[in-house]
């Protein structure tokens, strides 16, 4: 591999180059380990493709929303289909639609499953940032404790074998690892969500149709420095991506560019004169 992790107090991992990588090169491509719906999802969508269905689509075996047959054996639905269907009488569908939290407990539910099949991934998901404390104390806790944390532990009867830390670690993972699919999904890539943010980072991640990823140099990057990417749009003002990383990230970013009011002589948080 053209890189390496390492740990710094108070960041977490990081990537650092292992060798020189040229502008333009592939550093690496994969795929997601788990993904799924969006939580702000209201009307109907498939678990499986995440395309949008009708109110009457449904899993012939746990009631969840599914396109058709391929779907209901398709590679996602089906890590979560038996735990949901085994425990379809404690688990109120139509309560969860009306409260809008249907699609919450997906995504974890998945990586928790899956973690019961590869303890690789399980070891590399625990060294994961979760920011699980600033979760608790948002005002949403209340509900995404009933409707994650409970339902997973105790309506789908995996109280004995996941903590409530853990499901809420694995749910902080996911809020601030993931990368969006298409425009109502999320997936977690575990070597992508490595690297640091930087608001003039040496990386672009590409969505392929696939759904796997591949990471290029934009940059000539020298062998020892760390490989970033950018968690928010490059041509936001330095107030704008200050509020949208401490909002989902939980960090304030001290790069170069934030650091310097002209950032970069791009001028990009100034004010065209009116008169000029």
């Amino acid at each position: 591999w053209p890189f390496i992790v390492k740990y710094k107090p108070g960041v977490g991992r990081l990537m650092v180059a292992a060798r020189e990588i040229d502008q333009g090169e592939l550093i690496f491509t994969e795929s997601c380990l788990a993904q799924g719906p969006n939580h702000t999802l209201f009307s109907p969508y498939c678990l499986d493709c995440l395309k949008e269905v009708p109110d009457t689509a449904a899993c012939t075996k746990c009631g969840w929303p599914v396109c058709g047959q391929e779907c209901e054996i398709g590679q996602n639905h089906s890590i979560e289909c038996k735990t949901l269907t085994e425990n379809k009488d404690n688990i109120d569908l139509e309560y969860m639609k009306s409260k809008g939290t249907l699609y919450w407990p997906i995504s974890t539910l998945r990586i928790l499953l899956l973690s019961k099949e590869n303890p690789g991934s399980w070891s590399v998901i625990q060294r994961m940032m979760s920011h699980r404390e600033e979760h608790r104390a948002k005002e949403t806790w209340p509900m995404y404790d009933e409707h994650l944390v409970r339902m997973i532990r105790d309506k789908c009867g995996l109280g004995d074998m996941f903590s409530d830390e853990e499901v809420e670690h694995v749910s902080g993972v996911i809020d601030v690892n993931s990368i969006r699919l298409q425009s109502h999904g999320h997936g977690v890539y575990m070597k992508t969500s490595i690297m640091s943010h930087s608001c003039t980072s040496n990386t672009k991640t590409i969505m392929n149709e696939d759904q796997t990823v591949d990471v290029r140099a934009v940059l000539p990057i020298p062998r020892g420095s760390e490989i970033t990417k950018s968690y928010v749009s490059s041509l936001e003002t330095t107030q704008l991506r200050q509020e949208r990383l401490m909002d989902g990230w939980y960090f304030r970013c001290k790069c170069l560019r934030c650091c310097d009011p002209l950032e970069g002589l791009s001028f990009a948080s100034s004010v065209a004169c009116l008169k000029c």
